[in-house]
């Protein structure tokens, strides 16, 4: 990754890992009032973890600490697949009481997809099979991103509608349990991330392969 973007990933993954310890307190953000009454331990939960998630993966994809030292790179590993464990498993169990029925879909598929890309990773390195591992990883941390990205998604798709539609809160206790389709969307475009890992993965590889090809 170019260190434009290696700059951006840091600075947001561990911006939003120390922001998000808020919803740990006792009093948690009114925007999540209903989910908090509902789940006063379930959402801590997956909150926390997911900030653990966030701030130990850009760890794992520095070169210099796999090549010198792979034991912390190691322990780094299982506590990033450990928190991701808990906190998408804590997800499938919040994602049943959005308010709104299209959310539940999506958020449960994201916490879905997060614990099997991470799965498949984990299981690549016990394999032994690191090249797997780290494609899987790149896959795993970019669904992890999306706890980032969709909230960045938000000004990018409203801004341009020139303040025509408000954004809803799919949290909000106010009792509203259908959203408009616009306040969907920010929320439906964590695939995207997926993407754009594909796209890293590819690029990052391709050099490889016509190598390996050419000396055939």
């Amino acid at each position: 990754m170019h260190p434009r973007g290696t700059t951006f990933v840091w600075l947001f993954a561990y911006g939003f890992a120390a922001f998000s310890l808020r919803y740990l307190l006792p009093q948690p953000p009114f925007n999540t009032a209903l989910l908090s009454a509902r789940h006063p331990v379930l959402l801590p939960v997956h909150v926390g973890t997911a900030a653990v998630a966030l701030a130990t993966g850009p760890l794992q994809f520095i070169a210099a600490v796999r090549a010198r030292r792979p034991q912390l790179h190691r322990w780094l590993g299982r506590t990033y697949v450990a928190a991701v464990l808990i906190s998408g498993s804590a997800g499938l169990g919040l994602s049943p009481s959005m308010p709104d029925p299209v959310l539940r879909y999506v958020f449960g598929s994201l916490a879905a997809t997060w614990l099997l890309v991470t799965a498949i990773a984990w299981g690549a390195a016990l394999r032994r099979d690191f090249t797997a591992h780290r494609r899987w990883m790149i896959r795993s941390y970019s669904v992890t991103f999306a706890a980032i990205t969709v909230r960045l998604a938000v000004p990018l798709i409203f801004i341009p509608m020139g303040g025509a539609h408000v954004m809803a809160n799919p949290f909000s206790p106010s009792g509203v349990s259908v959203l408009s389709d616009a306040s969907r969307l920010p929320f439906m475009t964590w695939p995207l991330n997926l993407v754009f890992a594909e796209w890293l993965i590819r690029r990052r590889h391709a050099p490889l392969a016509k190598a390996a090809s050419s000396s055939v």
